[in-house]
């Protein structure tokens, strides 16, 4: 849908607001991460297996060893994000 600008021009009107991502966008965003997000968990819970049957680790202490880095990226990447949407805005937006 189109509609008319004060000097002629067309504008898209599709309900989104300037800046705001579109749906397509979040999608090719979340298809990616949905690929990465296997790359980074497969290798942890081979690593479970391999350190339980191969090596002969007791199996708490693998539990810990494959966890708490886990854990740790959990509470670390929230914060980090929001530090850098704190530091976008005096250098500008990563996106445009």
């Amino acid at each position: 849908m189109t509609t008319t600008r004060a000097h002629g021009e067309a504008a898209r009107d599709d309900g989104r607001s300037a800046g705001r991502p579109s749906g397509r966008m979040l999608a090719s965003y979340a298809a990616g991460s949905v690929g990465t997000g296997a790359f980074s968990t497969l290798p942890g819970l081979v690593l479970a297996y391999y350190l339980t049957d191969s090596i002969g680790v007791a199996a708490a202490v693998a539990t810990v060893l494959v966890l708490v880095p886990k854990v740790i990226d959990v509470l670390a990447y929230p914060l980090i994000g929001a530090l850098s949407d704190r530091a976008s805005h005096r250098t500008g937006y990563r996106t445009g």
